[in-house]
């Protein structure tokens, strides 16, 4: 419940044979459930259905009104929904048994006569006909309570950093398909949560060496706003793009690829055919697959069912800025020695996943103090002493996370990014959501601020140069996937819920929201810049009190 800003609940009959008869259960529990949401101070938006014939007699919507009268102060509004057929061509499409729900489309008067005995028991009612009309209940809710922010001017570094993304065309890196090749034929035979994990010496040194050399705070790839490539999935779509000709004709989402990287790539291809995810995972299908193949329901193919990782998730961020990779190594080793000499059943394919979870912490590790490294070179070499004491103050940061706990704001930023990178080099950036970043920073960024050693305009360039970091971070898509969602889409998003309000106090953690008119401001939509352009978008501000343990102590030197 303390998470949760705004239950959007739906109530069709208040009559439980007629809901049992339609749905297939009664509605007790769903009445039971809205009322104990309200006795717990959540928040809902009520949602109707209007259906001739099954819910729209005057009796019912009497009776569901005197019902959401009860709920007080938890409805933040009743939207009502007027049936459409629109779902009718999908039931056929995927050839379900049973009837369809007969009913006319309701008309224009009968909506209104709900909507006007809704009203009767004093409730904000809305009719929802066009996309976006529903938002006229949360405007009305905030009326002149919402807290308004104000941006400060976006500094010369940011402007120049956004001109740069978007006068940059994308290209295509090769450098991570080299390594996990090599990796993947020097070693056929380990175990899958280890494979790519860690790859021999010479090949991490000399991945890092070139890291070395482009450090800035984190890359994926070694080329600006370049894609790398996830062979260990499926790239057979890149293959047949290339040998076709139809990768340099890309009309939306183009891509540039040296030719000596397309010439290097394809001479893997014969390997790939063999060795990748979806060959494997089109091997051990069922023969009965292939009978829902193409039923317009399930997405997969015939071949290629395993060219995208487990993604659209939101990870633990919490616990990678608040607990550090050393503690989760050493967890992982105290599973470990746990099950040594008692492996039964699946126990050893657990003992595979706990020992992968220490190389990767190991790496994670090891990647941020490469990083601290470069910035320390950096630093002895450059004759600006407001840069130098930047890129110092880098190091020190850098040399400190992915170890132990973040300690201030800009260290805990510089986690959930270095973490989000350590996710896209593995997770072929496939929805790997950022999610409630407000909680993860919030209490940081008010300590600093307390303590003066955070000013709420550099804290805003910190939370600037984190998106365009974030934005930085490419993935190719095949030619007939950027006709479905092109703009260049990584899928990494930020949830942001509403300002408070009277009815909704900044004590109720609301994603990007504060009743303190100086709290940090945060760019949010990440996802899609559209072509080579960036968008600064709507935003809300940090909460006062969001979950999570308290920020640790403060490091005793100020921290810019």
């Amino acid at each position: 419940m303390p998470y949760i800003d705004l239950f959007l609940y739906d109530l069709k009959s208040m009559d439980s044979a007629s809901h049992k008869a339609a749905m297939g259960v009664g509605n007790e529990l769903i009445l039971e459930n809205a009322l104990r949401i309200a006795a717990a101070g959540g928040k809902m938006q009520v949602r109707v259905p209007v259906i001739p014939r099954y819910n729209d007699s005057d009796e019912n919507i009497h009776e569901l009104g005197r019902f959401v009268r009860e709920l007080g102060q938890a409805v933040a509004g009743v939207q009502v929904l007027p049936y459409h057929s629109m779902g009718v061509p999908k039931w056929e499409r995927i050839r379900r048994e049973g009837p369809v729900l007969e009913a006319a489309l309701p008309s224009e008067e009968r909506i209104e006569a709900v909507k006007s005995i809704l009203e009767e028991y004093g409730l904000l009612v809305q009719v929802h006909r066009e996309r976006g009309q529903g938002r006229a209940i949360g405007s009305a809710l905030q009326g002149e309570e919402r807290m308004m922010y104000e941006f400060s001017p976006i500094t010369d570094r940011v402007a120049r950093i956004r001109r740069r993304y978007r006068d940059t065309m994308p290209k295509v890196c090769i450098e991570r398909f080299k390594l996990v090749t090599q990796f993947y034929m020097d070693n056929p035979t380990l175990p899958h949560d280890q494979a790519g994990q860690e790859p021999p010496e010479p090949l991490r040194e000399d991945a890092g060496a070139r890291q070395r050399r482009r450090a800035h705070r984190g890359r994926v790839d070694f080329v600006y706003r370049a894609s790398a490539l996830y062979p260990e999935y499926s790239v057979a779509w890149l293959f047949d793009e290339i040998r076709t000709g139809e990768f340099r004709t890309r009309t939306l989402d183009p891509y540039d690829m040296d030719q000596k990287d397309m010439d290097y790539v394809m001479q893997y291809e014969d390997f790939w055919a063999k060795n990748d995810l979806s060959t494997l995972t089109d091997a051990a299908l069922p023969p009965e697959f292939g009978d829902i193949v193409g039923n317009g329901v399930v997405t997969f193919g015939e071949r290629g069912s395993g060219a995208g990782p487990v993604g659209h998730f939101c990870t633990d961020y919490q616990k990678a800025i608040r607990k550090g990779f050393a503690a989760l190594k050493e967890e992982a080793l105290e599973k470990i020695a746990g099950m040594t000499g008692r492996l039964y059943g699946d126990d050893a394919e657990r003992e595979q996943f706990y020992r992968a979870v220490t190389i990767v912490c190991d790496a994670i590790i090891t990647l941020s103090k490469r990083y601290a490294g470069e910035c320390r070179r950096q630093a002895d070499e450059c004759a600006d002493a407001v840069r130098k004491a930047e890129l110092l103050e880098m190091a020190e940061c850098l040399d400190h996370i992915m170890v132990n706990p973040a300690r201030t704001f800009f260290e805990a930023v510089q986690a959930l990014y270095l973490y989000q990178i350590v996710l896209s080099l593995d997770g072929n950036l496939h929805g790997l959501t950022l999610g409630r970043v407000d909680q993860y920073l919030g209490d940081f960024y008010e300590a600093d601020v307390a303590a003066g050693r955070l000013t709420r305009e550099r804290a805003q360039e910190i939370i600037d140069l984190f998106c365009l970091k974030v934005a930085e971070m490419n993935k190719i898509w095949p030619k007939h996937a950027t006709m479905a969602s092109g703009g260049y889409t990584s899928g990494q998003l930020i949830t942001r819920a509403s300002p408070p309000t009277a009815r909704t106090p900044p004590t109720r953690s609301a994603t990007c929201s504060s009743s303190r008119p100086n709290a940090l401001c945060c760019t949010i939509r990440l996802c899609r810049y559209g072509s080579t352009k960036v968008r600064r978008t709507s935003c809300g501000t940090w909460p006062l009190r969001p979950p999570g343990s308290a920020a640790a102590s403060p490091p005793s030197r100020a921290t810019r």
